[in-house]
């Protein structure tokens, strides 16, 4: 149980808060206009469930039997979680498609679009080499890795919501037809 100056929260009683905003933050993505006052709220609700996430993560760290088993089932379920993420990038923007008069050729099938998944699995992994009894310099190079790494990951949720916001990372590739 976690105790808070209010009383206290059961795991299983985060847990229901976390799929709760989670979810009201997937209803306001797929039916409100994200930039509408009630599409904030529900976009404002949602992000508690990241914070949750990462706390159960850093609690399943301190808490399993088997970090290595731990490490691998949610790597495979990153894994798992990845392809329906380009799949459905793939049925909302083709490979190549026609915009303004121009062929566009979507690179975000090229990008590592991901579930929250990933991010969380490199979380488990950086805290594990924080903890860990390698060389400063080895750990140091590894962190940085990991912490540079999710900053390449695009975000299509901006790319599907905003059209008039790009990625620094990820622009689209214009050929004029003439």
């Amino acid at each position: 149980m976690y105790i808070t100056k209010k009383g206290i929260f059961s795991a299983n009683a985060l847990k229901l808060i976390a799929i709760i905003a989670m979810l009201v933050d997937h209803i306001g993505f797929a039916f409100v206009d994200m930039f509408t006052p009630l599409g904030q709220l529900m976009h404002f609700i949602g992000r508690f469930t990241a914070p949750l996430m990462c706390f159960f993560i850093a609690e399943g760290y301190y808490h399993t039997k088997d970090l290595g088993k731990y490490k691998k089932r949610l790597f495979l379920f990153a894994l798992i979680s990845h392809f329906p993420f380009v799949i459905e990038g793939m049925l909302t923007k083709p490979p190549l498609y026609f915009e303004a008069g121009k062929l566009t050729i979507n690179t975000e099938l090229f990008a590592l679009n991901t579930s929250v998944m990933l991010p969380l699995f490199l979380g488990l992994t950086a805290l594990d080499m924080l903890k860990s009894d390698r060389k400063t310099g080895v750990k140091a190079i590894s962190l940085i890795a990991i912490l540079i790494l999710p900053l390449y990951i695009p975000k299509p949720i901006i790319h599907r919501t905003a059209k008039n916001i790009q990625s620094p990372i990820q622009d689209n590739i214009s050929i004029a037809i003439k």
